[in-house]
């Protein structure tokens, strides 16, 4: 049987003497508590989860959200959260940040194991967070979402960790989750931009999906979703076994996907255009980015800036490439031409794995 490498990341971040603390209670209560050996300097519990107010003083420690949110309650100066865990498991967990606007965040060792669902949170003002950190771990059947959506105004996100595994990563416009969100995100804007270490990281990228189909305020939020690539690196270029993997890129929606810097995704990784509302793919003036693997969708895409995007399923030269300069559009029929090619060449190489993507 086949150990992956997520799984051996995994074991070696967590040492046999550190100390397990688990957040429970009422997310909505005040009851929340921080079970384990005592409580760590810095934390302390709050009605919806925990605050903390600075560095951790266990490094060594293994924090498990269990569900519920942290809230990172520093806001005079740039956060560190030192060398401790921190596991997003059970239902939604979160980080809701409320530090300074610009300053930056660093979170070390984030764990998300399979089967569940963690997301960064922006606060409650008109802000950019910037959140570093190596060693984010996202396995296979697991998600982990930045999130912009929160309320009425615009937010933006700015992420350089590196992150491996095999799940799913990427935006989100959040306003699908009552128990936080407001009607009013509909109107909010925000963009989060990825310039950290993704190359080996081998699951999927997304912007704008949800698992089911956005109505009303919902699709409107989500139209106002981007997800820009700032570095070459921030774009995967694997999949698990090296097989092609259908999908492995999501762009629907309506969202957005944009690059400010030259990039390439390999012929082993997908594209999803969905169908639902027309996604946008921008690329940058004096940039030019290549697409190698099979495209699919139903409903077309917008291409604009003044950059150049390729579409050559599989690099070979052995089908029409669309090459696209400027602003222009894609059509629901000229993509749909375009995904019977990418079959054809999928159907040469014995087929794909199919898309599994897992999403709220």
């Amino acid at each position: 049987m086949k150990t992956t490498l997520p799984l051996i990341l995994a074991a070696l971040a967590f040492p046999a003497a550190a100390t397990d603390y688990y957040l429970r209670g009422d997310d909505t209560g005040s009851n929340c508590s921080l079970n384990g050996a005592g409580t760590p300097y810095g934390w302390a519990t709050t009605s919806g989860g925990a605050q903390v107010r600075t560095d951790t003083s266990d490094a060594s420690g293994v924090f498990h959200l269990d569900g519920h949110l942290m809230r990172i309650a520093d806001t005079t100066a740039n956060l560190s959260f030192g060398g401790a865990r921190l596991v997003l498991d059970g239902a939604k967990p979160a980080i809701n940040d409320k530090y300074t606007a610009n300053a930056t965040l660093t979170l070390d060792h984030v764990y998300v194991p399979t089967g569940n669902a963690g997301e960064l949170r922006c606060g409650d003002k008109e802000q950019t967070k910037v959140v570093a950190g190596s060693d984010w771990v996202v396995e296979s059947g697991a998600r982990l979402l930045l999130n912009i959506g929160e309320k009425d105004s615009a937010r933006n996100w700015t992420c350089s960790a590196t992150v491996t595994g095999e799940g799913t990563f990427g935006a989100a416009s959040g306003v699908n989750d009552t128990r936080v969100y407001s009607a009013n995100s509909a109107t909010a804007s925000g963009a989060v931009t990825l310039t950290g270490d993704l190359s080996g990281f081998t699951g999927y990228l997304s912007a704008g999906e949800n698992g089911t189909t956005w109505t009303g305020d919902q699709a409107t939020a989500v139209k106002n979703l981007k997800l820009v690539i700032g570095a070459a690196s921030a774009l995967p270029v694997s999949t698990p076994d090296g097989d092609v993997l259908a999908g492995s890129v999501c762009v629907t929606n309506g969202a957005t996907i944009s690059f400010s810097c030259n990039a390439t995704s390999p012929e082993i990784r997908g594209w999803d255009f969905g169908s639902g509302a027309v996604p946008t793919v921008n690329v940058d003036s004096g940039k030019t980015v290549y697409v190698y693997g099979p495209v699919t969708g139903s409903v077309g895409f917008k291409k604009t800036g003044n950059g150049t995007l390729v579409l050559n399923v599989g690099g070979e030269g052995a089908y029409d490439t669309i090459t696209l300069s400027g602003s222009s559009t894609v059509s629901a029929a000229t993509l749909s031409a375009y995904v019977a090619k990418c079959e054809q060449w999928l159907a040469e190489r014995g087929g794909a794995t199919a898309p599994a993507i897992f999403f709220y």
